[in-house]
């Protein structure tokens, strides 16, 4: 027998173009992982694709050769210039409590007890106060938010969500920034007194709102811009990576690595190797750019449209929760002071692309919980800690469209102008809203809505419809809507623009009813819409989380739920801030222990809301807009 020759250079080209070949089908199944519609059976969502995005994400982090993405950001972060005004002692202020707002977009207890144990959630809720809220009416974070941070609701501020409606009909709707706001914030408040405030990626903040002190923009700022006070603060931030906004954009690093791979095993395999056998050299090289091609499209893709790479837990880790961790904790070594705020949106981002990958949403809790024990290790005697969050998350099985209903009733028609009714506010929850041409159809459809029932179960499917003059009164209330439509928890209220249905149908499937609920023919499709088996997403849920700790607390444990309203002036109690007598909620002085609560009195003030200024929509920028529209706020 003829021994056989080993050609090591050869093999040795084999065994890398293998390797690329298994790196490129892995990579290039994470590019075919967005069309999720493709994935119909809940055995692929379920057992395929989550140890493939395992593998996926290592191999990802070695052609990044980034580390492990926490140590990265603590080496990043800590040589952050920390401005004066946070290093300089309090002076008089020095003997008064201080407090730091962590806050969890769309967190709920209900989530902190299923992906338990949580042992520093559990310590909150053991040593301090802890209750449940029920979150604005219509419960979107830029509204909640907004009642958290000053303590009016939107029909006193006119902040109904990311944008806010203009005169006229059909009415129009105009993106509004922090400067629209008509209500002043905690930080506004404590700065117009000289306290020193630092707030990091707040909904609400920018443009600035404070005059002294840190603040670091969230949402509504330009990323290529000045998005800090102090100014210099944003190319420092810039330097290390730092984005205000969910990072969306492709990671051009990657499909440069990727191809440059491919260049250079093509030119090993067309100069070094295999002289004699060109054809089989150039089908590899072909394989190879095949391979890297498809997941260059489907990468870029992707990040375009904000589809599911960006949702990963790693991604949302190591873009902006880790950065932010580092910054908070820097600043919260600092002496000089009284309250600071970190706003974190993995939680809510998770709910609403992967709510029922309960193994991924785990993940984000455990990392949170491990930076509320930082803070609560870090906490001095006078400092307390607050945990609260805008709403909390929850899947919907069924959709109610709002849209489909009223074009199927004749409410709705081709034509927005000559409408009687049109859907708006996209709570991306099981509320929904209504505006009305003519302000005498309201009881009538509120009747009509009331009466829906579900053919297939008998279910209720509106719980309540709430009007506009049952609503708080204040200088908004007549930008609010004609009707708020709240349904059974089985349906989330849906809002969908023409031609959403027919993008989307894949995610919906038909059950074979002949009931005008699920088979009439709308350009908004049915009615009733049903998620398929597969589908992962889930959306806001009405009720949120807040907690309370530190040595003024009584250890009061569970106490009973509150609404938002509530929130701001039980802060600004804690903090020796006077509260307008408009505020509707009134601050819970009984959670402090007696000596506290005598040595911090409720100051009321008279300092009315004002009627909301006219909307600025030149702040906002395209980034913004384009992250509002990826996650369902903007129509």
């Amino acid at each position: 027998m003829t021994p056989v020759k080993l050609h090591p250079k050869k093999a040795l080209l084999a065994f890398v173009l293998l390797a690329l070949m298994l790196a490129g089908g892995l990579l290039c199944f994470r590019g075919v992982e967005l069309y999720r519609d493709v994935f119909q059976s809940s055995l692929v969502q379920k057992r395929v694709l989550p140890p493939l995005r395992a593998v996926c994400s290592a191999v990802e982090r070695a052609l990044q050769m980034r580390g492990d993405p926490a140590e990265r950001a603590a080496r990043l972060y800590r040589d952050l210039p920390i401005p004066d005004s946070l290093q300089r002692p309090l002076g008089s202020s020095a003997d008064k409590s201080r407090l730091f707002l962590l806050c969890l977009d769309g967190a709920s207890w209900i989530d902190v007890d299923t992906f338990g144990p949580l042992p520093n959630f559990e310590r909150l809720r053991r040593e301090g106060v802890w209750t449940r809220h029920d979150s604005t009416l219509l419960p979107i974070s830029s509204c909640a938010w907004n009642a958290i941070d000053t303590g009016y609701l939107p029909e006193q501020t006119g902040v109904l969500g990311f944008q806010r409606p203009a005169a006229g009909w059909p009415p129009r709707w105009e993106t509004i920034s922090a400067r629209d706001f008509a209500a002043k914030t905690l930080a506004q408040r404590l700065d117009e007194k000289g306290e020193i405030t630092f707030t990091v990626n707040l909904l609400n903040s920018y443009p600035e709102q404070v005059k002294r002190g840190v603040l670091i923009g969230g949402w509504w700022t330009d990323p290529k811009g000045v998005f800090t006070t102090p100014p210099e603060l944003s190319e420092a931030l810039r330097r290390r990576g730092y984005t205000p906004l969910l990072d969306w954009q492709p990671r051009l690093r990657l499909l440069g690595l990727l191809w440059a791979l491919w260049i250079g095993v093509t030119l090993v395999l067309l100069r070094l190797g295999w002289k004699k056998r060109r054809s089989e050299a150039l089908v590899a090289i072909a394989v190879l750019a095949f391979l890297s091609l498809l997941f260059s499209m489907a990468y870029w893709k992707s990040n375009r449209e904000l589809r599911s790479p960006a949702y990963r837990l790693e991604t949302l880790l190591e873009n902006q929760f880790y950065p932010s961790e580092q910054i908070v904790l820097r600043m919260f070594e600092q002496p000089g002071w009284r309250f600071g705020a970190v706003h974190l949106h993995e939680i809510d981002t998770l709910n609403h692309h992967r709510y029922r990958e309960e193994e991924t949403r785990r993940g984000c809790y455990q990392e949170t919980d491990r930076f509320l024990g930082a803070l609560l290790d870090r906490a001095d005697e006078r400092t307390l800690v607050a945990v609260v969050s805008d709403h909390g998350g929850a899947y919907y099985p069924k959709v109610f469209d709002l849209p489909a209903w009223l074009y199927a009733e004749g409410y709705l028609s081709d034509d927005p102008a000559a409408s009687r009714a049109i859907a708006l506010h996209e709570a991306s929850a099981n509320v929904g809203a209504i505006r009305l041409k003519e302000p005498s159809l309201a009881e009538e459809i509120k009747e009509r809505l009331e009466s829906l029932t579900d053919p297939l179960t008998g279910t209720t499917i509106v719980k309540r419809v709430v009007l506009r003059s049952e609503l708080h009164p204040g200088p908004a209330k007549e930008q609010m809507p004609d009707l708020v439509v709240e349904t059974d928890p089985e349906y989330m209220v849906q809002a969908y623009e023409r031609g959403y249905w027919q993008k989307k149908f894949r995610r919906f499937k038909s059950p074979p009813v002949d009931d005008p609920l699920y088979a009439a023919q709308t350009p908004y499709g049915p009615p009733i819409k049903v998620h398929q088996d597969w589908y992962v997403g889930g959306h806001h849920a009405r009720e949120g989380l807040f907690a309370l700790w530190g040595p003024p607390l009584g250890k009061l444990g569970e106490v009973e739920k509150i609404p938002i309203e509530d929130i701001a002036p039980t802060l600004m109690m804690a903090l020796d801030v006077p509260f307008p007598e408009d505020l509707p909620g009134q601050p819970h002085s009984d959670w402090f222990v007696q000596e506290f609560a005598a040595a911090h009195p409720v100051q009321k003030i008279q300092d009315p809301v004002r009627p909301a200024p006219p909307p600025v929509t030149t702040e906002v920028s395209p980034e913004t807009l384009q992250t509002l529209e990826a996650l369902d706020y903007l129509k």
